[in-house]
């Protein structure tokens, strides 16, 4: 139990703390409200686009107070979420479905590509695997159980009708046992299967925004509870994030350089994400229930089918953006 004289400092900090904050906001129309934002990986865009709206003030625009955590995969997200440590989390419908399942009730509420863009399996370069097929049982290395490179293992598997060994090498250790030749395939993600590339490497096997139909493959995904309760205070992040992307996709040479400098890569790296990536984005978030089913048809992998519509609320979509 407090004492009383800690219960009544603790109470006044409180009372000026809320003086100081009314202060701040009066005339805002809103309070400032937190929401805390889980980052899937770094690596992710959805990262970038985040840490760029943060860092052009969107946020603080829209009265929104950001706190921007980033974790090292969207299953890590999914637990901070579940622990109540992040109310909203860049995911996709097939992440958002294996957490409901699990008890962690989130939701879909804005999409921001329909593609898996620079998501491949690299090979080494004098590899004699030429085909998909030919890569099973082989060793092909994922980042971890559960994660988007987990899931696109699954897929090929399921397509091709082979089996292979999917091992976890964690992100960093992908390119090192592909280079040694510890791992006959990886499945890598965006701007590291560039630098790949780019360096020699490693060559492309199949890139999955060829192999893979239109769907929601990352968008952001929301606690259940925090919607329902701070439905304004989300919607006002949202405009403030796709602001952001608004931004990114009017100011190539503004951005390109950031973009480097935020994934450590060469602006000519930076260059190819840009195109390849942050062109294609949404400019509104809005979500269909097609493209939810066909995440979910993309990623069953003989799971219990669920309900698209569960999966995500589009009341908070399109999102209108102010100028």
């Amino acid at each position: 139990m407090m004492k009383g004289f800690k219960a009544f400092r603790n109470t006044g900090l409180a009372l000026l703390a809320a003086v100081a904050t009314t202060a701040l906001t009066a005339g805002t129309g809103h309070a400032a409200d937190t929401i805390r934002i889980g980052l899937s990986t770094k690596a992710w865009f959805p990262s970038f686009v985040a840490e760029l709206t943060q860092q052009q003030g969107f946020f603080t625009k829209h009265d929104v107070k950001a706190e921007l955590t980033v974790y090292q995969s969207g299953s890590e997200a999914l637990t901070a979420i579940a622990a109540g440590a992040a109310d909203l989390m860049s995911s996709n419908p097939s992440i958002v479905g294996e957490g409901r399942e699990a008890g962690v009730n989130v939701k879909m509420v804005a999409m921001l590509a329909t593609r898996n863009f620079g998501w491949q399996i690299m090979v080494p370069p004098k590899s004699g695997i030429k085909t998909v097929a030919e890569l099973a049982k082989r060793k092909v290395g994922i980042t971890s159980a559960g994660s988007n490179t987990d899931l696109l293992a699954s897929w090929v598997k399921k397509k091709y009708a082979i089996d292979f060994i999917a091992i976890p090498v964690g992100g960093a250790g992908l390119v090192p046992n592909l280079i040694s030749g510890n791992l006959d395939a990886v499945v890598i993600y965006p701007p590291l299967s560039y630098q790949v590339a780019l360096d020699g490497n490693g060559r492309v096997l199949t890139d999955f925004s060829d192999e893979m139909p239109p769907h929601l493959e990352a968008g952001w995904a929301a606690d259940d509870d925090y919607a329902a309760k701070h439905k304004d205070a989300l919607k006002r992040a949202l405009t403030a994030l796709f602001e952001g992307v608004a931004y990114i996709k009017a100011n190539p040479d503004a951005v390109i350089p950031q973009l480097a400098k935020y994934d450590g890569v060469s602006v000519e790296v930076a260059k190819q994400e840009y195109a390849s990536t942050f062109g294609h984005l949404s400019d509104d978030g809005a979500m269909t229930r097609e493209l939810v089913q066909e995440t979910l048809n993309l990623y069953a992998n003989g799971k219990k089918e669920l309900d698209a519509a569960a999966l995500f609320d589009g009341s908070f979509t399109p999102v209108a953006i102010t100028r």
